[in-house]
């Protein structure tokens, strides 16, 4: 039987070659590199905290039962009625390409939404580039705008909009899932397309930024917006200076226990 350690340094040398490999698109990109390092530091730390926060939800029946009930009508609602509605899911996904695009301060120059032939966004080059291109590029397939944005302003609200607002954010949490679901499984594809009202063919968002990188990122980033969420429902936003620290740390402790049985291994040959 093979030594942990011995297990643990072969997955790691292999990840960290595929890390290398994907790093280089017709040159070697050191954004893209130390985006993927940071990702793959924090997935441990975030996988702990998110399992800790949905453990506190499932606990607390006030705000478990309104949106356990929104989730399963949402289920309902997105395969019933927004799947159907054609053009719907396109506007959602470009719309948060234009919103993260403003967050990096780029100028929105187009926006385009078909009903049939998809849809794009044209913004203007600047802040964050290499590393703001490849955000705006993935970011429908990590970022629950809706849910994340009706739970930013869930603190702020009185007590008599509850429960009736946790069935709100159960809604939006399963349309989200559902259509990001849907989303990976479209464009987790090397397939060429052509780009809505033009004559230029093109290839998905995650082709284009790269498998590996594509998979690192959304893993890390849907796991960081969903923990957050999970801790403004469970906490307010007290505290969470205090959860974002203790997530590099749950991460370091991680790693560090990981790279010292791997150390261990080798003293022992």
């Amino acid at each position: 039987m093979m030594e942990k350690g011995f297990i643990y340094s072969v997955v790691i040398v292999i990840i960290f070659l595929l890390i290398l490999i994907s790093s280089f698109k017709r040159r070697f990109y050191i954004t893209r590199m130390i985006m993927q390092l940071v990702g793959l530091f924090i997935i441990p730390g975030i996988t702990v905290l998110f399992f800790n926060e949905a453990r506190i939800l499932i606990h607390d029946n006030s705000a478990l039962l309104p949106i356990s009930g929104g989730f399963t009508g949402g289920i309902f609602l997105y395969y019933f009625l927004l799947k159907r509605w054609i053009g719907f899911s396109t506007f959602e996904h470009e719309l948060t390409h234009a919103i993260v695009a403003l967050l990096f301060f780029r100028r929105i120059k187009r926006f385009v939404v078909t009903k049939y032939k998809g849809g794009y966004i044209q913004h203007s080059n600047g802040f964050g580039g290499e590393f703001g291109n490849r955000m705006i590029s993935l970011a429908p397939y990590y970022l629950p705008t809706m849910m994340l944005l009706s739970v930013l302003a869930r603190p702020f609200l009185p007590d008599i909009w509850f429960p009736w607002y946790d069935i709100w954010i159960g809604i939006t949490f399963a349309w989200q899932l559902m259509d990001s679901i849907d989303e990976i499984k479209r464009n987790w594809s090397s397939r060429l397309f052509l780009t809505a009202n033009t004559d230029t063919v093109s290839h998905t968002d995650i082709k284009m930024s790269g498998f590996i990188f594509s998979f690192i990122i959304i893993v890390a980033l849907l796991l960081f917006f969903l923990g957050i969420i999970l801790f403004i429902i469970n906490n307010g936003y007290e505290g969470i200076g205090n959860w974002l620290k203790s997530l590099f740390s749950t991460a370091y402790n991680k790693w560090h226990a990981l790279f010292r049985e791997i150390l261990t291994y080798f003293k022992s040959l």
